[in-house]
């Protein structure tokens, strides 16, 4: 399924990137690969204004915050763990083309992309899909924020990644980010779900929770 696909191609990405020891704490620390790596919860995204066409020449904002305090997944109570001042608070958003095709179509040539809070960069190993951002804290949480400038027609898919090894000193961490808009619009991409289709015929949970869906006309 493409997206799912896309998904995972960053997170490998991702992995690469960081899997490689770090000297912190006075020693040797060793990236918190696996279960070794807290699951964090708390962050958003979110992608304004929230509607399902635009025109081209219109600019969607997308906008991510994660409190700085967080709480552990599956945690009972309101504990939280104060993750400022931690490194690696990176991850990707892909945008792609949500049509019906055998082959994952990169929709980043359809928009320009001005960066507010955090930086931004095309992820190397898929340029036509992929965008890596890094944020930056700020006021007690981490912020990324971007201006997306649609420049061709199309229907699209916009997939945002959980951040996937960040790192206070010893403590390695996965965040998760999810989805904050009361509608996503993914009818646009159960279009390309349906019996026999090669992506599936039903949404992926993963992409109830991490996918956009707008077209542009």
């Amino acid at each position: 399924m493409a997206i799912s696909r896309i998904i995972n191609i960053s997170l490998w990405v991702i992995l690469s990137c960081l899997a490689i020891t770090n000297l912190s704490c006075g020693g040797l620390c060793s990236p918190g690969l696996g279960d070794n790596r807290v699951p964090l919860i708390g962050g958003t995204v979110t992608i304004s204004p929230d509607m399902d066409s635009i025109r081209i020449g219109d600019t969607l904002l997308l906008s991510s915050y994660i409190p700085t305090k967080l709480k552990e997944q599956n945690q009972i109570g309101n504990q939280t763990i104060d993750f400022s001042g931690a490194s690696n608070v990176i991850t990707d958003f892909n945008i792609n083309v949500a049509i019906v095709s055998d082959s994952i179509i990169g929709g980043l040539d359809s928009f320009t992309f001005i960066p507010f809070n955090g930086t931004l960069e095309t992820n190397p190993l898929i340029p036509n899909a992929g965008k890596t951002i890094n944020y930056v804290e700020k006021n007690g949480e981490y912020q990324f924020s971007a201006g997306i400038i649609a420049q061709k027609k199309g229907i699209y898919a916009l997939s945002f990644i959980d951040i996937y090894q960040a790192r206070k000193k010893c403590l390695f961490a996965s965040i998760q980010v999810l989805m904050n808009n009361a509608d996503d619009h993914l009818q646009y991409l159960q279009a390309i779900h349906y019996p026999g289709s090669p992506f599936g015929d039903t949404i992926y949970p993963i992409e109830k929770t991490h996918t956009y869906c707008f077209k542009v006309y």
